[in-house]
């Protein structure tokens, strides 16, 4: 028993390690193997532990360290492993998904904080400033060619004053963006770690249908508190309230926007549209702007009127 588990676990290792690496290298294919990457630590961790999780993604970051190196390292350490090793360690816990995901979040914000925070020390220069020229840079390169084309104006709302202004408000929600994506980070470990795992016939928990998720009244509070501080420090010249309030009202009226969409599948699924024509719907209303604010407010109508009549849900 004891040399099948270290088979096992060296073989976890390896997929680890080649589907990190094959993440960086292979065109197209590539950004499935991101998918996938983390779901044999998410493995080693439910079922060996903790501390097997956190031996096993050292050995698998010391072979991409000799392979990709020390930043592809870097990376694979706080942006992958430690999200993989939580997720992993909570669902062998027996944690209830919505936790899961929870605590899988504030692992992978507090990984990305340090991940910046050790750049920043490294190489003397703040990452975000060199994300944010990288930006600047495409920007004015696709304004340039559009330009040139014809089919934009000089000075656009791809270059000049219109593209700082967008940086400058980038730089402020920044905190909401990071926050965002560590959620997002967390949700598809898990998503794609339970997909696999069911496949093989392993006991995984599963989120709720996506038309019952329902988020707690609580949430409309953060609201409430972004708006305030908007306010007061409108009126008070405070940029620190101001900025707190940018980020609250991003970060809750995402969350209100995915209760939205969560009611209108809902209602699509009680006039039995057909799964395709609801998963195309919703994509819509996550991506165009219109419809994600209808969305915001419906969520937080259901969120006070309860439209569906249950207290199920996340």
């Amino acid at each position: 028993m004891r040399t099948r588990a270290i088979v096992e676990r060296a073989l976890l290792i390896t997929l680890t390690f080649i589907f990190f690496l094959g993440s960086l290298y292979i065109p197209v294919i590539g950004i499935a193997l991101a998918l996938f990457s983390p779901v044999p630590l998410v493995i080693l961790s439910m079922r060996y532990g903790l501390k097997r999780g956190v031996g096993s993604a050292l050995i698998a970051s010391f072979l991409i360290l000799l392979v990709g190196g020390p930043f592809q390292a870097f990376v694979f350490v706080f942006n992958s492993a430690v999200v993989a090793i939580a997720v992993g360690f909570l669902v062998g816990k027996k944690l209830k998904p919505s936790e899961v995901i929870f605590y899988g979040t504030l692992v992978s914000l507090g990984a990305k904080v340090v991940f910046f925070a050790i750049s920043a020390l490294a190489i003397g220069i703040n990452p975000l400033e060199l994300n944010f020229k990288m930006i600047q840079d495409a920007f004015k390169s696709s304004s340039e060619f559009y330009e040139r084309l014809g089919l934009i104006p000089k000075d656009s709302y791809l270059s000049g004053s219109n593209l700082n202004a967008f940086l400058n408000y980038l730089r402020i929600i920044f905190p909401a963006i990071i926050i965002l994506a560590s959620a997002l980070d967390a949700f598809i470990t898990f998503t794609v770690s339970g997909w696999v795992l069911r496949k093989l016939k392993e006991e995984f928990p599963t989120l709720p249908s996506f038309s019952g998720w329902r988020f707690p009244r609580s949430i409309f509070w953060g609201m409430v508190t972004g708006v305030l501080f908007s306010i007061i420090g409108e009126q008070t010249s405070n940029s620190y309230l101001i900025n707190a309030g940018a980020n609250l009202q991003i970060v809750f009226g995402a969350l209100f926007m995915i209760q939205g969409a969560s009611l209108i599948d809902y209602f699509m699924k009680r006039f039995n549209l057909k799964r395709f024509i609801r998963v195309i719907i919703i994509l819509f209303i996550f991506t165009q702007p219109f419809l994600s604010k209808v969305s915001l407010f419906l969520g937080m109508f259901d969120l006070i009127l309860d439209f569906r009549r249950r207290r199920g849900g996340l």
